[in-house]
């Protein structure tokens, strides 16, 4: 087992995170951990002893049956104290002491946060498409939260004009929020990078998206509200950019439409500035212009999808899918999603799936 797994022990050792911050902070080596006395370790990380207990008996912890679950589903763990974790989410006040990682591991200071309202308008549309298409058109990647609205324009856009783009879900990997970005999920996987902090299993709770919110912030340089009302998510990640001492921007509206109130109300309160394109944006940080030539990307998965519509002529269980598919168990499931919202696959019983 690769070294820097066994940090995962520590993981599910159920520390606080307080705890759990100072020990990765201070070491880097699992095995110099336990090789540190309980004293040293009181003295030079001040945790309670009942966590220092905790640390101890980690190392009786049963990993491999996990770590063979996130190899067969091509999930890689980022540590707080690994070599892959990013640079920037350790700069926020709580960085992740762990990130379930899906996809290409590229991180880059050219990075900016694009968010706003799920229920987005034309005009909403509009700006995200032309603010995203210009920021990869200049090699800058494009983070996000995959939820309805703005943040799959920004995703798509991205995509759509060969661009990167990193997605960050409030929710384990094996659940896909909202159902409707199944593919979306799968094709950013395949081209960007897919980051969450929550365990497999973890169900899409309102209570997980504020903490999302801050990991957006923390992986851009700024971040752009394109479409936003007073209240909601894309404020809340404003204000956690704010705290982060990251820059925003926001997108002026008419005044006559409440989904732009809170764009317009960040810029009336000088704490977001004005942009109207992302020209504005790179601008602002001095950004080289690259202007590299963008070659719009065909849909995805085409051939995939068809593969598994021919697999379903028949009532056919997920095992059976995976097996004649060459596909993980989370890749079969996305794609059956998608395929039975588009109303071409249905389920049946003895939990299969058959094409309609």
């Amino acid at each position: 087992m690769d070294h820097e797994l066994d940090w995962y022990k520590i993981i599910k050792a159920d520390l606080l995170y307080d705890s759990l911050k100072a020990i990765m902070l201070n070491f880097s080596n699992y095995k110099k951990l336990l090789s540190t006395s309980r004293v040293e370790l009181k003295i030079q990380l001040e945790i309670p002893d009942f966590e220092i207990d905790k640390v101890f008996r980690s190392y009786e912890l049963e990993i491999s049956q996990e770590i063979e679950i996130f190899e067969k589903e091509k999930i890689k763990l980022l540590f707080l104290n690994g070599k892959n974790y990013p640079a920037m989410l350790k700069e926020i006040a709580k960085p992740p002491t762990l990130l379930y990682a899906k996809g290409n591991l590229e991180f880059s200071e050219r990075s900016i946060g694009v968010i706003g309202t799920r229920k987005i308008t034309a005009l909403g549309v509009s700006a995200t498409e032309k603010i995203t298409k210009t920021l990869v058109q200049n090699d800058i990647c494009i983070v996000s939260g995959l939820a309805k609205g703005v943040d799959t324009v920004a995703h798509e856009t991205a995509l759509k004009y060969g661009g990167k783009t990193i997605a960050i879900i409030g929710n384990g990997h094996d659940v896909i929020f909202p159902k409707e970005n199944a593919k979306l999920y799968l094709e950013i996987a395949e081209k960007g990078l897919l980051l969450s902090e929550f365990p497999l299993g973890t169900e899409a709770f309102r209570w997980n998206f504020p903490m999302r919110n801050r990991i957006i912030a923390g992986l851009s340089r700024g971040v752009v509200v394109t479409e936003s009302y007073k209240k909601g998510g894309a404020m809340i990640t404003a204000q956690l950019a704010i705290d982060e001492g990251r820059d925003v921007f926001a997108v002026p509206g008419f005044i006559s439409y409440p989904s732009f109130e809170g764009c317009n109300e960040l810029i009336k309160e000088s704490v977001a500035k004005l942009v109207s394109s992302g020209d504005d944006i790179i601008s602002e940080y001095q950004w080289s212009k690259k202007r590299k030539k963008i070659v719009v990307t065909p849909t995805l998965f085409t051939s995939t999808e068809s593969l598994i519509l021919s697999i379903l002529k028949v009532a056919t269980s997920v095992d059976l899918i995976v097996k004649q598919s060459a596909l993980t168990t989370q890749e079969a499931l996305a794609i059956l999603t998608e395929l039975e919202i588009n109303g071409l696959v249905k389920s049946v019983a003895g939990g299969k799936y058959m094409a309609v």
